[in-house]
């Protein structure tokens, strides 16, 4: 969309804190993209959103709540964009951002993939990376047999898709013993 406006407003949705590598690195590609043209001014607003809670309805619900009391900051806003999987799904359970121009970034589930297009998304970047070709690679380098492959992941339901990911391609790799192990959020 080329604009020829004085600003143009956009909303990040990250579920990364500011220290994270794949924040940095996608709010800089961000900010290069929005800066490319030079008659086009940006108003880039970041929300970093905290689903380490175990109750998606709860956390979905909060989150709705303090976005509004800053709906006076967003009335104008032309584009939201967001940074991985979960903010995606928050994305998507809104019912108020149809006139709003939506793009996504870093996503690898296709399931969610093909739901943001049908839901009317712009566009959108694939996270290449995968569960399976992570466990792929370390079975390329791993010769022995009966070998501990354990998925970290936050106690919460949130990660529930890729944890069904992880046990889905056990049975093409017997050498491994799968099993996940939840890691302290706070």
């Amino acid at each position: 969309k080329s604009i020829a406006t004085d600003e143009y407003q956009v909303i990040f949705f990250t579920s990364y804190d500011s220290d994270n590598t794949i924040f940095n690195k996608q709010l800089r590609g961000l900010q290069k993209s929005l800066s490319s043209d030079p008659k086009n001014s940006y108003k880039l607003y970041v929300e970093h959103m905290d689903f380490s809670s175990e109750n998606i309805d709860t956390t979905y619900s909060n989150i709705k709540d303090y976005l509004k009391s800053k709906s006076y900051l967003y009335k104008n806003i032309d584009a939201i964009i967001v940074g991985d999987n979960l903010t995606l799904e928050f994305l998507l359970s809104l019912d108020d951002t149809k006139n709003i121009s939506k793009f996504f970034l870093g996503i690898d589930n296709q399931e969610l993939i093909d739901l943001a297009i049908e839901s009317g998304f712009d566009g959108g970047v694939e996270e290449i990376a995968s569960i399976e070709s992570t466990v792929d690679a370390i079975n390329e380098v791993t010769k022995e047999n009966n070998k501990n492959l354990i998925f970290l992941l936050p106690n919460s339901n949130l990660y529930n898709n890729e944890l069904d990911t992880f046990y889905s391609i056990e049975k093409k790799y017997p050498k491994f013993n799968f099993s996940h192990m939840y890691i302290p959020t706070s």
